[in-house]
């Protein structure tokens, strides 16, 4: 029985020799024979600049082999507050956590630590920085990198709490034993009701614009004095300094609502903020403006620009057409008096004689107009017959007409003119009519072709007796016949002369 046992360390390996799981030696690259007759030896390997990962081996050493640890491994201990950068021949490798234990294996390479205390800040340097940007760095779950852009800041949060602002470019921080955030904000937006409270109780005032305005103000925000905000009343607003010069003008709203044509002019501009809380109304030509305060008409505007604040009140302009206009009635469906359906359409041109008036009295004046057209059109058909209606179409003219007289006096409305634009019968009654009219017209061309034809009998006979005692109107009226003849025969052959012709057409005519 062999009871030697051969055990094999590589290059850039160490060997652990265990005796039934306990320390037994280390043991450097090479080949190695040892008497093992119960079998209770093992071999781990482990690479050469690497941690020693067996944490109960480890605390062994530490406590029992103190001469071998120092022999073969960096001690690697981190105090507290104590975070360490491990270099390998000069490059930087691995980020240690503070309060972290480490045994690495001393190998080919020349191992470093340095050591750097978080009571002085966790800010990382531009040069350790620059060395993180490389890739294969272990441990970089360690620190935060965060890139700042333009025209924005970075608001460092260490555990919750503002501790500082951060320009754009590049930072870093030490993430151990702390929750490190950085909040990137565009400066060139308002900051937030949050964010402006840190900041002023962590005392970074210097880097803000802070803008209050009463509940009776409205502010006018200027960037190098040009108007690019509104704001509204009992606001509270804070810029970044750094991005432009910031101003603020006040105005008040117990001075009225109404806005200058100065003001105005600005406002009409594009790329201005918090516009909702501005009317702005262009009243056009042969138009006036209906203002109404919370659903109260308060005035007229005339054509023009006009503005409004809308801050606290609800203020709404409608615009009114003072020139004479169109207003038609369709696809109204009646019922005659004696129960016949018709569809008819009516067309009223009206305009506004008082447009203020009119406003005061009605929400809808036009819709008010409409609904006394439909009631002046019912009244003029439901009371009368179809054959009334369609023997005097001007009847539902003047009916409606009428009715109108008797209603809009004092409504600021005016109808110059109406009329009837279409009646549309129903299709069996269409019928029926045709058939009178066709029955009418066929009656009435009876009697015509009766009168006709007595007459031509009477013309007849008195051309008889007209021919009866004058042989020369007799002979006119052969001649008469013969030209007819002869206008539907192309050739005559002629024997015996004219007068044996004109003999034979009278034998035949007599015959």
């Amino acid at each position: 029985m062999n009871m030697l046992k051969r055990f094999v360390v590589k290059k850039n390996e160490h060997g652990l020799l265990l005796n039934d799981g306990d320390f037994e030696a280390i043991l450097e690259p090479g080949q190695y024979k040892r008497f093992d007759w119960q079998g209770r030896l093992t071999l781990k390997t482990c690479p050469q600049d690497s941690p020693l990962h067996d944490y109960p081996l480890e605390r062994y050493l530490r406590q029992h082999e103190p001469a071998l640890v120092e022999q073969y491994f960096l001690t690697l201990d981190m105090a507290e507050n104590e975070v360490g950068l491990r270099f390998e021949d000069g490059q930087l490798k691995e980020l240690l956590a503070a309060d972290s234990r480490r045994l690495h294996w001393k190998g080919q390479t020349r191992q470093s630590l340095t050591r750097i205390d978080l009571a002085q800040g966790r800010r990382l340097d531009a040069e350790l920085l620059a060395r993180l940007n490389k890739p294969g760095i272990a441990g970089m779950d360690n620190v935060l990198l965060v890139t700042v852009p333009t025209f924005s800041v970075g608001v460092l949060r260490i555990d919750g709490v503002v501790v500082d602002l951060l320009q754009a470019g590049q930072h870093g921080f030490w993430r151990c034993g702390a929750q490190v955030v950085v909040d990137t904000v565009d400066t060139r937006r308002p900051v937030s009701d949050v964010n402006v409270r840190e900041l002023l109780a962590r005392g970074m005032d210097q880097h803000l614009v802070c803008m209050d305005l009463s509940e009776h103000e409205v502010g006018l925000r200027f960037e190098d004095g040009k108007l690019v905000e509104v704001l509204p009343p009992d606001s509270r607003r804070a810029y970044w300094k750094d991005q432009a010069r910031h101003e603020l003008q006040r105005l008040d709203l117990t001075h009225g609502q109404c806005l200058d044509a100065e003001l105005v002019t600005r406002l009409n501009r594009p790329g201005i903020a918090g516009m909702d809380h501005v009317l702005l109304a262009l009243v056009p030509a042969f138009h006036v403006g209906v203002l109404k305060i919370d659903g109260v008409v308060v005035g007229l505007l005339e054509p023009g620009q006009h503005g409004y604040w809308r801050c606290g009140s609800q203020v709404a302009v409608e615009m009114v057409d003072t020139r004479l206009q169109a207003l038609e009635v369709s696809g109204q469906e009646i019922l005659t008096r004696d129960k016949v359906n018709l569809r008819l359409s009516l067309v009223a041109n009206w305009r506004y004689t008082d447009v203020l008036g009119a406003h005061g009295q009605m929400s809808k004046p036009v819709e008010h107009l409409y609904r006394e057209l439909q009631f002046g059109l019912r009244a003029a058909v439901g009371t009368r017959t179809l054959d009334e209606l369609l023997e005097n179409k001007q009847l539902i003219d003047d009916c409606v007409t009428e009715h109108l007289q008797a209603q809009l006096p004092g409504s600021g409305l005016e109808v110059g003119s109406l009329g009837l634009r279409d009646i549309i019968l129903p299709g069996e009654m269409k019928t029926l009519l045709a058939q009178v009219v066709e029955a009418e017209k066929a009656a009435q061309a009876n009697v015509i072709r009766r009168r006709e034809e007595t007459q031509a009998t009477r013309s007849l006979l008195n051309t008889a007796k007209v021919m009866e005692g004058n042989p020369t109107a007799l002979r006119l009226k052969e001649l008469e016949t013969l030209e007819r003849v002869a206008e539907r025969i192309d050739r005559i052959s002629v024997f015996g002369g004219l007068d044996q012709v004109l003999n034979g057409m009278v034998s035949l005519k007599a015959g």
